[in-house]
């Protein structure tokens, strides 16, 4: 099971009515579904909306004063994601595998560190997580910008 399922699964501020369909539906969902990466599925445009509107939802709850900055970093991240689908599949695939892996390494962990912190709800380590994820995103959104100048 992917983290996203997971993530999903611990979201427990709806009703047990709805969190009882919105389990059954992640369960699905991902039944079928080989692994796949975090960003494959944030690709995934069906998943995309669900995901974004649950961090919008922890980030009002747990870290209100993160939400404008949180949403201009998403709106800048779309922004790259339509200039990189402009591109050949070889350069998309160039283009990610440019990324370096540390920043791969340290997404995998601030989303478990993550999980772990709505899993335990520590509203603490949630904060913190959210914080640096938020970090994280725009430390991606500038090396794809100039990754993206460097192919140009």
């Amino acid at each position: 099971m992917s983290i996203w399922c997971a993530l999903l699964l611990t979201a427990n501020f709806l009703t047990a009515e709805v969190n009882a369909y919105s389990e059954n539906t992640a369960l699905y969902l991902f039944s079928e579904q080989k692994e796949e990466s975090v960003e494959d599925l944030l690709q995934q445009e069906s998943m995309k909306p669900h995901i974004d509107y649950y961090f919008e939802l922890l980030i009002t709850k747990h870290r209100p004063d993160l939400l404008s900055e949180w949403l201009e970093v998403e709106r800048d991240r779309e922004a790259i994601y339509k200039k990189i689908k402009a591109f050949s599949n070889e350069e998309y695939d160039t283009v990610h595998k440019k990324i370096s892996n540390e920043w791969y390494d340290n997404h995998a962990k601030m989303h478990n560190q993550l999980l772990v912190a709505v899993k335990e709800r520590n509203d603490e380590k949630i904060k913190l997580s959210l914080g640096h994820l938020c970090s994280l995103k725009k430390t991606w959104n500038e090396e794809m910008k100039n990754i993206i100048k460097e192919m140009s």
